[in-house]
């Protein structure tokens, strides 16, 4: 994939995201909902279908099977090809619960009867959701797992190149999806809470503001990361014994050790600040965060820079001696 269409990618994902947030800031569960997409609304059209008359519903059981047996039929075609690994196992599984969740959710009243809902919100659709969504996911991963080890350097790079663009969905699902969400729902929340006519919102709402903020850094600072972890596998794809490889590692190393600091100040400084000023506050949100996998992140860089840098060595007087 290449990095203009990437970016752009990622860019329309994050506008998407700011749209969807800012349009279903009425449901304080309106982002954790798109876990529902797209399997309520095929839900939706196929009980209009089966309510429509006789040959509606003749439709709809023939698309609701057609949907549902979408994975075992991709099982089956590996399997004649005789490509198929044990993890394709996961396509039947998957099979199973589209068949059980999205009956479930043609016939809400089940749902209704097996889950809680609060005001609008039926967390069976949820529920359902992620259990297809787990599915799903945990199949890709064990996947590009299983092929990882499988794989030469080069397929390989382009392996952790895909998986550097999902980590990056994540955090710009993060950064301009829950994130905004939070801030919305957070400040409409606070404001529902406090009708008093000398309820003073404005500190409490700057403060939120500020907290969005120290909530967003961290994501925003691990897609740099990531951008400068795709130009070195780049870089390593045409020679990883370069200057420009080793560089880039230590670049990488230097602004991961930055991005840890700061984290670590912005939840101290957030913490002080609400102290300072919790007279004035309506809201208070103390975190305290220990960024464990970025300190195993930077060590494992670390580890590779200097390897590389001491590889290099050895390579360039190896070849001084040829």
């Amino acid at each position: 994939m290449k990095q203009k269409v990437t970016w752009y990618l990622l860019g329309a994902e994050a506008l998407a995201c700011t749209l969807f947030s800012v349009i279903n800031s009425n449901s304080a569960y309106s982002f954790f909902t798109v876990m529902r997409f797209p399997f309520e609304q095929i839900a939706a059209l196929l009980r209009i279908l089966s309510l429509s008359g006789f040959i509606g519903n003749l439709i709809a059981i023939v698309i609701y099977i057609l949907i549902c047996s979408l994975p075992v039929l991709a099982y089956l075609l590996r399997r004649k090809k005789n490509i198929i690994v044990k993890e394709d196992m996961m396509l039947i599984l998957l099979s199973i619960i589209l068949f059980a969740g999205l009956y479930l959710m043609i016939n809400p009243p089940y749902l209704s009867n097996l889950f809680m809902s609060i005001g609008d919100v039926n967390f069976g659709f949820i529920a359902v959701g992620s259990t297809i969504y787990s599915v799903i996911i945990g199949y890709v991963v064990l996947r590009v797992l299983s092929h990882a080890f499988k794989s030469e350097a080069v397929n390989l790079i382009q392996g952790l190149k895909v998986l550097l663009f999902i980590l990056a969905v994540f955090f710009i699902f993060n950064l301009f999806g829950s994130n905004v969400s939070w801030l919305i729902t957070t400040i409409k929340k606070v404001a529902a809470g406090n009708t008093e006519v000398n309820a003073n919102m404005h500190m409490t709402n700057v403060f939120i503001v500020i907290q969005y903020i120290f909530k967003s850094i961290p994501a925003a600072l691990e897609l740099w990361i990531i951008y400068h972890c795709n130009r070195l596998l780049t870089d390593f794809s045409i020679d990883r014994f370069s200057e420009r490889s080793v560089n880039q590692t230590e670049y990488i190393v230097g602004i991961t050790k930055k991005s840890i600091i700061a984290i670590v100040w912005i939840y101290i400084v957030q913490n002080i600040g609400q102290l300072i000023f919790s007279k004035m506050l309506l809201d208070m949100n103390y975190a305290v965060n220990i960024p464990i996998s970025s300190l195993i992140f930077i060590f494992v860089i670390l580890l590779a820079s200097k390897y590389l840098s001491e590889t290099r060595v050895i390579k360039n007087e190896n070849d001084m001696i040829v």
